[in-house]
């Protein structure tokens, strides 16, 4: 049977995961290029990650039988969830070890586990037999256009907030012009 709708609680998980990740990956970004010190980059990668539990979170509640999340785990041959599910099983426990022992190697490895997260994510809806208008073939580069799109956004903010990181929110804007018009492209 089609899914037709897909509720709020759907809609929380698509948009908290999707920018939470982009701003991991923009705060990476920074990071590298020396715009944004360590402890603004791993306290960005804490809130970030709250807000993708959140969203998961909200994907529980749309489960009518609880129990039935385990059933998740077991397709990861043909399940961009599934997929989306073993990412966070990576991720998290890299955020824990990165925040108790800051180093590069978990630094990067948590941006490309977001990037693996969004990227599941932009899989999952054109999946979604239901609703034609999301099966373009454009569509999972619009999502991770968007995510990242989002995440610079949210970088700026975070960054106007300290004084210090004017070189941050420079760089968060000149990637949100560029994936803006990449986003206006698709």
């Amino acid at each position: 049977q089609r899914q037709t709708f897909w509720d709020m609680r759907a809609a929380m998980n698509f948009t908290l995961g999707g920018m939470s990740t982009g701003l991991i990956i923009m705060a990476w970004l920074a990071y590298v290029t020396g715009f944004l010190p360590q402890d603004s980059l791993l306290a960005i990668n804490v809130v970030a990650g709250v807000g993708m539990a959140v969203g998961l979170f909200f994907v529980f509640l749309e489960i009518a039988r609880k129990f039935r999340f385990l059933y998740v785990l077991l397709r990861p041959q043909t399940s961009w969830m599934t997929r989306e599910t073993y990412v966070v099983a990576l991720f998290y426990p890299t955020l824990a070890a990165d925040l108790w022992r800051p180093s590069e190697y978990l630094h990067l490895a948590l941006a490309v586990e977001a990037a693996a997260f969004l990227y599941c994510q932009a899989r999952i809806l054109p999946a979604a037999t239901g609703t034609p208008a999301w099966r373009g073939r454009l569509m999972p580069w619009m999502l991770l256009a968007t995510g990242l799109l989002e995440g610079a956004g949210l970088l700026a903010i975070a960054a106007s907030l300290f004084p210090g990181l004017a070189g941050a929110v420079a760089l968060a804007a000149a990637a949100g012009g560029v994936l803006a018009a990449i986003n206006a492209i698709l």
